[in-house]
């Protein structure tokens, strides 16, 4: 990736191990001593994700709330369906290029869902990082309607720690110059006594959470130490887990002291988060570190013709 030298990073970080780790926001990456890297979550894009059903499920629903304002019917006179014409406020044959234009000025493509999806995720770790520094508890009331949900699942973890838990560390910056890369977690921290937390807290689908007495519990004991990982996902998936192995394992690398558990803290859409313990190992975040290498050298052979 080629990036100016005037750059100023947003974040740097030298660690305790000697090492500079250095993070830039625009464009996104990392250099660790001088040398860009790639992050963590790049890396994971290695693994096969089946994007096309949700995409398709987008823009099925897309296609309904359009119908539901009011913007399409059966009013054409060949029978076909017909359109809201984007611009010019008459009704017209429902062309692809006319449904995009439409889906575009109402919001509903997937690169707006996208982009609010980014919007409630980073208001979520905010939060949760005014939390870990101040202790105030946030109010799903200061949010937007779309971002309340998961404001309010942020709240409950909140709630249940704020007694017990002591943040050490938010944002941590790490990095493994033997292996290449970087990335940064939210927040590190101990617990200060035993304590019992919601574990798997929805159904599997995710369609509705399930009644706190059904919900599993994680069970942390006093003087745990622990990586916390926010996400705001629709679930909880594979590359999650081995995201945090890659944290732990660039920590050590870095001179920080290993964590005893790590956690992905999933605040879901129902209002009620999720603790889920990531059990994956660095040797299996580098085998996909790994992996990643190879298809770089792939693409850069076909670039080459």
């Amino acid at each position: 990736m080629a990036v100016a030298e005037e750059l100023t990073p947003l974040y740097v970080n030298k660690t305790p191990s000697g090492i500079t780790i250095e993070f830039f926001s625009d464009p996104r990456h990392y250099r660790i001593d001088g040398v860009t890297v790639p992050s963590v979550t790049e890396i994971l894009d290695a693994l096969f994700k089946d994007l096309s059903w949700w995409g398709q499920e987008t823009g099925v629903r897309g296609i309904e709330e359009l119908w539901r304002k009011g913007l399409l019917n059966r009013a054409h006179p060949s029978g076909e369906l017909a359109i809201m014409h984007p611009t010019e406020n008459v009704w017209t044959l429902a062309t692809f290029d006319l449904l995009i234009e439409q889906l575009t000025l109402q919001k509903l493509t997937t690169s707006y869902v996208v982009g609010r999806a980014s919007d409630r995720g980073q208001a979520a770790h905010d939060a949760l990082e005014a939390w870990a520094v101040t202790r105030e508890i946030p109010s799903a009331e200061n949010y937007p309607p779309d971002q309340q949900a998961y404001i309010r699942a942020v709240r409950s973890f909140c709630e249940h720690c704020d007694e017990v838990f002591l943040a050490d560390a938010i944002e941590i910056v790490v990095g493994s110059a033997k292996h290449a890369f970087a990335g940064r977690y939210d927040v590190r921290g101990r617990f200060l006594r035993d304590v019992t937390l919601d574990g798997f807290s929805v159904r599997k689908d995710g369609s509705a959470p399930l009644q706190p007495q059904n919900r599993q519990k994680v069970e942390i004991a006093e003087g745990t130490s622990v990586m916390l990982d926010l996400k705001t996902s629709k679930g909880v998936y594979p590359s999650h887990l081995l995201q945090l192995a890659g944290y732990e394992g660039a920590g050590q690398e870095c001179g920080y002291s290993e964590t005893d558990r790590r956690f992905v803290l999933h605040a879901t859409m129902h209002g009620v988060y999720e603790l889920v313990e990531a059990k994956a190992t660095y040797e299996q975040f580098l085998v996909v570190r790994r992996t990643w290498e190879v298809l770089q050298a792939c693409k850069e052979a076909l670039s080459r013709g």
